[in-house]
C-alpha cells in the first residue's frame, strides 16, 4: 500500500484499504443534468468518484468576469500600490482586500481598490513579520503565519494587532510548517521526515502531520504524506546534488474548513480528514492522464535558451536535467513549474467548494480548473484569465496574482457568474 493513502488511517479504514473496499451504498447518477459518478461507504470513509460533471458544457457552468473588477498595482509610481511578493490575499466580508506584499507587511485596499493602511514591517516583534507564509479568517480575527519568526498572529478585521501564538516550543520533532487553522482552532503543521535514501531514480520524503492548540502546543500526531519527487546526482567532490525534476509528482496539504485536504497529484484524488486525522470522505476524478512526450521539453529548453550565453552554455545546463528519470504521463493537476509564479494546484472556497487546476504544462492556452461540490460531486470546469493564479475564493468573488510580460505583480478581483 503506498504511503500517500496511509494517512493516520485508524484499524477499521487500513482494514478496508488493505482487503478492498465494502461498497454499502451503491453508484447513483444525476442524469437530469448528464453528470456521471458515484458514492460509496467503505467503514464510514465516503467515497465520491466522478466520471463527467452536472455542466453539460463550460458554457453552462460558472464563469468569471471578462475583464478585472479590481485591479491593484503598478509598474512604476505610488509606492503604495507597487506590489511585489504577493504571497497570498483575501477579501473580507465587506470586500476590503488584504494583500501580503514582500513577505513582511499586509496591504489593505478598499472594495475599488484604494489604499486605506499598512501594517506590519520586517522585524522580531509584535506585530512584525520575517516571512510571512499564509493569511486567513478566524472566526471575526485575521490570522498571520510567520514562518521565519515561527509565530501565528492575530488581528482585528481593520489590521489592528491583537496576540500572537509562538510555536519555538510545540513539542514537535523538527520546525514546524503551519499549513493552516481550521474553524475548531486546531493548527496545523508539518514537519520534514528523515531524508530518504537516494535510489538512482526518482525520490520522494515524507513529511509528517500534527496538529498544535491555540497555546502553541502538541496536541497529536495525525499522519503523513509523500513530499515531491527529486533526484540525488553524486558530485565532483563526492557529496550530493539534490535535483527537483518538471512535471514532478507533489503533494499540497490544506485546512479547509473544520477539516484538512491532502492531494496528492500522482493521481486525481483529494483526501477529506478531521482535524484529529480520521478520513471522512475521498473525491476522486475518473481522468486518463496527458502523454509527456519531448516536445513539452523541447518547449521549456527553449524557454531556458532565451536567457542562455550561449548554445555551449545551454547544452551545460540542460544536461543535468535531460539525465533526468522522464514520467510517461502529466501529474494529474497542478503546473509544469512549482516556482512559475502559479498558486497552489488546490483551493477551498468559502461556501465548500474545492477548486483543482487542470495540469497546466507551457505551451498550454488554457487556465482551466475544475470545481466539485461540498458532497464531492464534479461540477465542471471554470476558465481563468491567463496568467492568473487565484489566492482566495469566496462565494462570488476571487482574487489573486496576475504578472504582466515584465514579470510585474498585481492583484486583480474578478466576480464569478454562477
Amino acid at each position: 500500500m503506498r504511503l500517500y493513502v496511509s494517512v493516520c488511517l485508524d484499524g477499521m479504514i487500513r482494514f478496508a484499504f488493505l482487503t478492498g473496499l465494502m461498497v454499502i451504498a451503491g453508484c447513483s447518477a444525476d442524469n437530469g443534468t448528464g453528470a456521471s459518478f458515484t458514492t460509496r461507504d467503505s467503514a464510514g470513509v465516503t467515497i465520491v468518484e466522478s466520471a463527467s460533471g452536472v455542466w453539460a458544457s463550460p458554457e453552462s457552468g460558472w464563469r468569471v468576469s471578462e475583464q478585472p473588477e479590481v485591479v491593484i498595482g503598478v509598474a512604476e509610481g505610488n509606492p503604495e500600490y507597487e506590489l511585489s511578493r504577493i504571497v497570498d490575499a483575501l477579501r473580507l466580508d465587506d470586500g476590503r482586500l488584504v494583500v501580503v506584499n514582500g513577505r513582511h507587511e499586509l496591504r489593505f485596499y478598499d472594495a475599488g481598490g484604494k489604499y486605506l493602511r499598512v501594517v506590519g514591517r520586517e522585524g522580531a516583534g509584535p506585530g512584525e513579520f520575517r516571512s510571512i507564509s499564509w493569511i486567513d479568517k478566524y472566526g471575526d480575527s485575521l490570522v498571520v503565519s510567520d514562518w521565519l519568526n515561527l509565530r501565528l498572529s492575530f488581528f482585528s478585521s481593520n489590521g489592528d494587532y491583537s496576540s500572537s501564538v509562538t510555536l519555538r516550543s510545540t513539542g514537535l520533532p523538527g520546525r514546524p510548517d503551519v499549513f493552516g487553522i481550521t474553524e475548531d482552532g486546531s493548527v496545523l503543521a508539518r514537519v520534514m521526515g528523515p531524508r530518504a535514501q537516494p535510489s538512482g531514480g526518482l525520490d520522494r520524503d515524507v513529511r509528517f502531520l500534527y496538529r498544535i492548540d491555540l497555546d502553541g502546543q502538541f496536541v497529536d500526531s495525525i499522519g503523513s504524506y509523500l513530499y515531491m519527487e527529486w533526484v540525488a546526482e553524486v558530485n565532483e567532490g563526492g557529496g550530493m546534488n539534490i535535483l527537483v525534476p518538471y512535471f514532478r509528482r507533489n503533494t499540497e496539504v490544506l485546512a479547509a474548513g473544520n477539516q484538512y485536504i491532502v492531494a496528492d497529484n500522482s493521481r486525481y484524488e483529494l483526501r477529506f480528514f478531521d482535524p484529529n486525522g480520521s478520513l471522512r470522505r475521498i473525491v476522486r476524478r475518473s481522468l486518463e492522464l496527458r502523454a509527456l512526450t519531448d516536445a513539452h521539453y523541447e518547449v521549456i529548453k527553449a524557454v531556458w535558451a532565451e536567457s542562455a550565453p550561449s548554445e555551449a552554455a545551454l547544452e551545460t545546463a540542460w544536461a543535468p536535467m535531460a539525465s533526468l528519470p522522464r514520467p510517461e504521463t502529466m501529474p494529474a493537476f497542478g503546473a509544469w513549474n512549482d516556482d512559475s509564479g502559479m498558486s497552489g494546484a488546490v483551493l477551498y472556497d468559502d461556501a465548500g467548494n474545492a477548486w483543482v487546476r487542470q495540469y497546466f504544462a507551457l505551451g498550454d492556452e488554457k487556465n482551466l480548473w475544475e470545481v466539485f461540490d461540498p458532497s464531492g460531486k464534479l461540477l465542471g470546469p471554470v476558465e481563468l484569465p491567463f496568467g492568473f493564479a487565484p489566492l482566495h475564493i469566496d462565494t462570488d468573488f476571487m482574487v489573486g496574482r496576475w504578472l504582466d510580460e515584465f514579470d510585474v505583480q498585481y492583484l486583480h478581483g474578478y466576480s464569478i457568474q454562477k
